[in-house]
């Protein structure tokens, strides 16, 4: 019998990596990345590690990698355009991988891998907490397939080690994921050579999360705590409130029948996944004498996760959505293998709603497709000391490299800055990536003006005495009319007590001059 064909390389896992990566790199030059990111590394470089030298929710493992990043190849957005686009790529091979474990069709495995990265294909990329997160929980799950499947001890340390360097970047969701990981091994895979398995995951999860809370301790002490459990289980949905779109009210404020059918495939980008996972677990009861225990036990890991992420991102739907969206299309593709012998019409009923998943998470890369060839018809490049390749709407770009121009003549090379709102005492979102973009320091450990937090009284008694070592602010004023802010600061005074305090912008106000207005951004001086 003669050996089977080798896969041609865009079905094998490293050439659908490539193929995402070059799928996803022509994004890198369009729109300012935002985030906090940026920010974060520059002050790790300068001795400020996260917590204590700077306030932060986020674990500290992205803020580590960028920095390390742009000591290696220069303090630049691009570096960290580049670093999140080759994170994603990768997770999109061990995507592959996993659903070939999983005994998907080859090329079922790299369509449903690289519709993950055309979902994904975004604007102002940068790297984030998720996307480091997202791969190394990838190569835990395909590593415990692998242990269940092979029974190599060592696979199923290596996929514990993955879930606790996951945990570096994103604690709660690989919590989750390992939490997940180990309820489909016990139940599903069965006997004692699975409960060894599971012992061992969770032995390696434990050993690198463990090293990682240790870390956090000594960087931040009471303050790591504050900042990365007692707040994000208190105040944070309360100061933020993220919601999942209703259908109903989404239809209602639609305009048109484009308007209208953006909304509904926002909704089901949304709802999608809760009820995949349900299906998933259906398929796996249904054809479970014919899986292997090793395939029921991951397609039951999946969906447990899927109910998890599901359920988080109702506090905070931005950072959950996008592994929602990989562990969807991976439960799809293997729900959809696994389902093969089923009815003809329940074939068909699958496929229909594949393609209404994939069409509504095809509406925000399209988005984003025809605003990067706009900006790359009649945007402009932004010239700032951060900024490479940068490609922004003419009059932001405009505005940013003039505020860049007006900081240097200013500022002397390497004085920190504060950058701020036009007002503190109701915030929304704040603009920390300038630091990076116009290279220079942050001037208070509060570099991320974040709601709950920084516009209460102990916080910007703070911020205030760090200003008498301050010659230039620039704060960013937000498009928003005077009734909005009056509504939202009741509404808050009402849930969280403390907030909205005055200090600072009053210390501003009396303290600092005008020295220029450009776009949104307003550039003041010592007086």
């Amino acid at each position: 019998m003669p050996p089977p064909k080798p896969l041609p390389l865009w079905r094998r896992p490293f050439g659908v990596a490539l193929l995402a990566l070059l799928l996803l790199l022509p994004s890198a030059p369009f729109g300012v990345p935002g985030g906090v990111g940026g920010a974060g590394a520059l002050a790790w470089l300068d001795g400020r590690l996260p917590y204590g030298g700077f306030w932060t929710m986020y674990a500290p493992g992205h803020f580590g990698l960028l920095a390390g990043l742009f000591a290696l190849f220069g303090r630049a957005t691009l570096v960290g355009t580049v670093a999140a686009l080759l994170l994603l790529a990768g997770a999109c091979g061990v995507l592959t991988r996993l659903l070939l474990r999983l005994r998907v069709a080859p090329s079922l495995a790299a369509a449903a891998a690289l519709l993950f990265a055309a979902s994904q294909w975004r604007l102002a990329a940068t790297l984030t907490s998720w996307h480091p997160a997202l791969l190394l929980l990838a190569v835990a799950f395909e590593r415990l397939l692998a242990a269940l499947q092979d029974g190599r001890a060592r696979d199923g340390w290596l996929a514990g080690l993955c879930f606790g360097a996951a945990a570096w970047s994103k604690h709660d969701v690989a919590a989750y994921g390992c939490a997940a990981a180990l309820l489909g091994t016990l139940l599903c895979a069965g006997g004692a050579a699975a409960r060894a398995t599971a012992l061992r995951v969770a032995s390696g999860a434990a050993l690198v999360a463990g090293a990682g809370v240790a870390a956090v301790a000594s960087m931040g002490g009471s303050a790591a705590w504050e900042a990365l459990v007692r707040f994000p289980l208190t105040e944070f949905a309360l100061s933020r409130p993220e919601r999942y779109p209703t259908l109903l009210a989404a239809l209602d404020a639609a305009r048109g029948p484009q308007q209208q059918l953006e909304a509904i495939g926002r909704w089901l980008t949304h709802h999608a996944p809760l009820w995949i996972a349900i299906a998933a677990l259906l398929v796996a009861w249904i054809e479970r004498r014919r899986l292997a225990a090793a395939q029921r036990a991951a397609l039951l890991a999946a969906a447990a996760a899927a109910f998890a992420f599901f359920a988080a991102a109702h506090v905070q739907i931005n950072t959950h959505l996008a592994t929602l969206t990989a562990l969807s299309l991976t439960l799809l593709a293997a729900a959809g293998s696994a389902a093969r012998r089923a009815g003809g019409a329940a074939r068909g009923g699958l496929a229909l709603f594949a393609l209404a998943y994939v069409a509504a998470l095809a509406i925000e890369p399209a988005r984003a497709a025809v605003r990067a060839l706009d900006l790359a018809r009649h945007g402009a490049w932004v010239d700032a000391p951060g900024a490479t390749l940068l490609r922004a709407p003419a009059r932001d770009a405009a505005a940013l490299s003039a505020l860049a121009r007006r900081i240097d003549e200013l500022a002397a090379p390497g004085e920190p800055l504060f950058i701020g709102l036009h007002r503190h005492d109701v915030l929304l979102t704040s603009a920390p990536w300038l630091h990076l973009l116009l290279q220079r320091p942050q001037a208070t450990r509060y570099a991320e003006l974040h709601p709950a937090i920084a516009d209460r009284a102990a916080a910007q008694q703070e911020i205030v005495a760090d200003l008498d070592h301050v010659r230039v602010v620039v704060l960013w004023h937000v498009g928003w009319p005077a009734e909005r802010f009056a509504e939202l600061r009741e509404r808050r005074a009402a849930l969280l007590p403390g907030s909205g305090a005055t200090l600072l912008d009053e210390r501003l106000a009396r303290d600092f001059a005008p020295a220029g207005r450009y776009g949104e951004y307003e550039v003041r001086v010592r007086r």
